[in-house]
């Protein structure tokens, strides 16, 4: 009939302008089920991506930072030999002592550094679980480095002179180790993001 000829055109034409072979249910209620099912697993999964771009932003600001206070060590190793220069004047040695200082209120706001609102560094272990999978059911965890430990808190936090032992060559070469240890762990961690990143890529 002209009636249903007509119904056939326009289901017809509905599938060309719209590029889907399913426009409504009565085209294959089954069929639209899984497109839908599948819809949304493209749509997490597209959500997962831009969840481990953000993770790993969050662990290239946590690098930048380690990197430094590296530095900010370094140079404290340097005012330590200065220090004891004899032929140095006393002068000197008050001017290292007032750098060194202000390199231990930079390390101390290093400790204190966020992303977006969220801690780059923590007091004791802590991680951020990332989903990496649409599902949710595989995760990268994501260390907050404990940066303010050991020799490195002794130094940022020592009221004592550069030249005490708090502050000795040992002491400072220890924390950038420490300091080091966490970059390694960092790039680690970065490595498989980006891993999961690649592999959602190829998946959608």
């Amino acid at each position: 009939s002209d009636l249903s000829t007509n119904s056939m055109l326009k289901k017809s034409l509905a599938r060309l302008s719209s590029g889907l072979r399913i426009t409504s249910p009565a085209d294959d209620a089954g069929g639209l089920a899984v497109s839908m099912k599948m819809q949304s697993a493209i749509k997490r999964t597209e959500t997962v991506i831009s969840v481990v771009g953000n993770s790993t932003s969050f662990l290239q600001t946590q690098d930048g930072a380690l990197a430094t206070a590296a530095k900010v060590l370094e140079r404290i190793s340097e005012l330590r030999t200065l220090q004891n220069d004899p032929t140095k004047s006393t002068a000197d040695k008050n001017n290292y002592e007032t750098e060194f200082d202000s390199l231990q209120s930079q390390l101390t706001n290093i400790f204190g550094e966020e992303f977006n609102g969220v801690a780059l560094f923590a007091s004791s272990a802590s991680s951020l679980a990332v989903a990496v999978t649409e599902d949710g059911d595989t995760t990268v965890n994501i260390s907050q480095a404990v940066l303010n430990t050991g020799e490195v808190s002794n130094i940022a936090n020592s009221s004592n002179a550069l030249s005490s032992a708090n502050v000795s060559v040992g002491a400072i070469t220890t924390a950038i180790q420490n300091v080091a240890t966490l970059r390694a762990a960092n790039g680690a961690q970065n490595s498989q993001l980006n891993f999961a990143a690649e592999l959602d890529r190829k998946s959608t």
